[in-house]
C-alpha cells in the first residue's frame, strides 16, 4: 500500500492575507472520486485585537451612588395633609381630563403615567403636571415632601392616588389616599 504525499495547499497570500486557490491537483482525482474542482484551502483573516476601552470599576462599599438623588423640598408647614389633599384633587382633575380625551385612565408606573399625560399619548395632548406640582428627575409626579405619588388603576374610570405622607414611607399610618 503506497501512501502518496498530498501536495500542500499552502500558496501565496493575497493583499488581505487570504491564501490563493491551490495549484494542487484536483481533489480525489487519483481514485476517480473527484468533482473536477481544485482543492481550496483558506485561513481566516486574523482579526485585529480589540481595545479594552474604558475600564469600569465598582465603587467601594459605602461609596455614594453616581445617580444623584433628587433634592427634597422642605416639608410643608402644619404637616402638609391639607396641601396633599388639595394636590390630590388637582391630580384627579388631570386624570379626569385625560380619561375624557382618551376614553380611559393612563396605565403604568408614575413615570409612565406622567409621560402619557405630558404628551406621549395617541393625540399628543399635554394635560399636566397640575399647576404648582413638579416632576422629579425620573419624570415622576411628587408630593410636597418629594416622594413620588403611587397610582393604582382600580378600573377604566377609577384611580387610587397615594402620597407617602410626612414620613416619606409608603403604606404607613400617615399616608394620604384617595380613590
Amino acid at each position: 500500500m503506497s501512501h502518496d504525499k498530498i501536495p500542500s495547499v499552502d500558496g501565496p497570500a493575497d493583499q488581505d492575507g487570504q491564501l490563493a486557490k491551490s495549484q494542487s491537483p484536483i481533489a480525489g482525482a487519483e481514485d476517480g472520486r473527484g468533482n473536477g474542482q481544485p482543492a481550496v484551502a483558506a485561513i481566516p483573516k486574523e482579526k485585529p485585537p480589540i481595545s479594552p476601552g474604558p475600564k469600569f470599576e465598582r465603587p467601594p462599599p459605602g461609596a455614594p451612588s453616581t445617580v444623584p438623588a433628587p433634592a427634597l423640598p422642605p416639608p410643608p408647614e402644619g404637616g402638609g395633609g391639607g396641601v396633599v389633599s388639595r394636590d390630590i384633587e388637582k391630580i384627579k382633575l388631570m386624570l379626569r381630563d385625560y380619561r375624557t380625551l382618551m376614553g380611559e385612565n393612563p396605565v403604568g408606573t408614575n413615570a409612565e403615567i406622567m409621560k402619557a399625560i405630558t404628551g406621549a399619548n395617541q393625540k399628543g395632548a399635554k394635560l399636566g403636571p397640575p399647576e404648582g406640582m413638579t416632576l422629579n428627575n425620573y419624570g415622576e409626579l411628587v408630593d410636597p415632601w418629594g416622594t413620588p405619588y403611587f397610582f393604582h388603576q382600580l378600573s377604566g374610570t377609577q384611580m387610587e392616588i397615594r402620597s407617602a405622607g410626612q414620613d416619606r414611607k409608603m403604606w404607613t399610618a400617615d399616608d394620604v389616599v384617595s380613590k
